[in-house]
């Protein structure tokens, strides 16, 4: 922590930008609304965001982890803040401010920041940010890591995605640094998603054309979701849907989180807790069955899966409808197929058409009811229903 007259001298002036407000009392700017964008401007913004802010703050945080010195807190806090309020928009970089106050004593500054980002946002905040200083050094380090095999063209080694592969292996080195693969955090890849520009905690708001995207109220009666319902989030991951989809059923229902990934479920078990949702139940299961018994579910929720299953991606390459057809056994008849799904039709040998997602998805019995319109050019929303006999 930066002594007072530290913070007295460097933070009370350069950070604030005045003579000694409180922090707590700085108004901080909102998010912008976000415009919809091509597939290439948010290729540009991720590169950018790496490239620039972000890492350069990272590797400030990763030498103050190393060295402890005061003066260099005090100027990270100053870069982190313009850094963010240049970036409305990149809630990672807010992160970033956020937990470089708290290093510096300012935990108003972080609770206003936190408080005026949302509590969403904070959630994933709290999972990682929330960890011994000296453990979430190691994610950053390793994100370090990773951007810097990214971005000189590098293969990217297995163990920052799977902990079951590669840790036997030799150490990694990029731009003059080196990682061993056994300390790679296992949730490493839950940590990478929350740096991604492109990532926040309302996909909805990627998906309206006009940038203008509907409310999960709206979105739920769109796709037949009630209260009460006993729904199944299949690929949970972060809990993007999850969490608003426990909101709409509401205490009397349920929301089965189904993940392959264990890590995942520790994460959402998190934000369950942290957002008081009791209706969230997970689910560890494997790639070709949800787990979950027959006739249960009102309603499934698959969001970008179904395409890995069609391009035969691992781990779903052989699943051959398996998967399907146990969404098929575990759905009531009359119960919906919820299936936000994206038209990849360069992907080679299999491309992801409409009529091959539909068609997937009939093969196993259920009926395409209809596709919601109004969405960006090759995000489709099909919802299909098990027929009642």
């Amino acid at each position: 922590m930066l002594p007072t007259r530290i913070l007295a001298a460097s933070l009370s002036i350069l950070v604030i930008g005045c003579p000694a407000p409180e922090p707590s009392q700085e108004v901080i700017p909102q998010p912008e609304k976000v415009e919809a964008k091509t597939d290439g401007q948010k290729d540009k913004d991720y590169g950018v965001a790496y490239k620039q802010e972000t890492i350069r703050l990272e590797k400030a945080l990763v030498a103050y982890a190393d060295q402890r010195d005061d003066k260099q807190l005090a100027a990270l806090l100053v870069d982190a803040e313009a850094a963010a309020k240049q970036n409305l928009n990149y809630t990672y970089l807010w992160y970033l401010y956020a937990y470089t106050s708290r290093l510096a004593g300012l935990a108003e500054q972080e609770r206003t920041i936190l408080d005026q980002r949302g509590r969403d946002v904070e959630g994933w905040y709290q999972y990682f940010f929330g960890k011994p200083f000296d453990e979430l050094i190691t994610y950053l380090r390793y994100h370090q890591m990773h951007m810097c095999l990214r971005d000189s063209g590098g293969k990217v080694p297995s163990f920052f995605w799977n902990d079951n592969q590669g840790r036997l292996g030799g150490p990694v080195s990029c731009g003059g640094q080196t990682v061993e693969p056994a300390g790679c955090p296992r949730d490493y890849s839950l940590f990478e998603r929350i740096t991604l520009r492109s990532r926040g905690t309302d996909r909805l708001s990627l998906w309206h054309p006009e940038g203008t995207p509907v409310s999960m109220d709206e979105f739920a009666t769109m796709i037949g979701l009630e209260e009460g319902m006993v729904v199944a989030d299949v690929g949970a991951g972060m809990g993007y849907f999850t969490l608003p989809l426990a909101r709409q059923v509401g205490a009397g229902g349920v929301v089965y989180a189904v993940e392959i990934d264990p890590h995942a479920l520790t994460l959402l078990d998190y934000l369950a807790r942290f957002h008081e949702l009791g209706n969230i139940k997970g689910v560890v299961t494997v790639p070709d069955r949800i787990g979950i018994d027959a006739g249960t579910l009102d309603l499934v929720f698959m969001c970008d899966t179904l395409k890995n299953i069609i391009r035969g991606d691992p781990p779903a390459a052989n699943l051959s409808g398996e998967l399907l057809q146990s969404i098929y056994s575990a759905t009531k008849p009359g119960g919906l197929f919820v299936v936000p799904e994206k038209v990849d039709t360069e992907s080679e040998p299999r491309p992801v058409t409409m009529d091959r997602i539909s068609g997937t998805v009939t093969a196993v019995g259920f009926v395409h009811e209809k596709t919601l319109p109004a969405f960006l050019p090759g995000r489709h929303i099909l919802i299909f229903r098990k027929p009642v006999n």
